[in-house]
């Protein structure tokens, strides 16, 4: 599956973390659920200012700039953790539904 993510210009390379937690947790849910999302990419966006009521899209779509973006090499682990927290509670909702 190819993943992805989006941003305001100049401000990609704080999206590798992101990236690279979305494809290693999608690998793990397709595993551990036995049953492999069939969408050959996922694409996520990072959004200065955004509303936290989803609109039922495949995938995680748009997400608020502090779940997405972190500077890898000086972020907190506290940091990253919660941005891995949301990509994982965001694509659960890929098996779950939106309730």
């Amino acid at each position: 599956m190819i993943v992805r993510a989006y941003a305001t210009p100049g401000r990609s390379a704080q999206l590798e973390y992101a990236v690279e937690t979305a494809a290693r947790t999608l690998t793990f849910y397709n595993e551990y659920f036995w049953y492999p999302l069939s969408p050959t990419k996922l694409d996520m966006m990072a959004v200065p200012r955004l509303c936290s009521r989803r609109h039922g899209k495949l995938g995680p779509g748009n997400l608020r700039e502090t779940a997405l973006m972190l500077d890898a090499n000086e972020t907190s682990l506290l940091n990253k953790q919660w941005v891995t927290k949301v990509i994982a509670h965001e694509l659960a909702h890929q098996w779950f539904g939106d309730w």
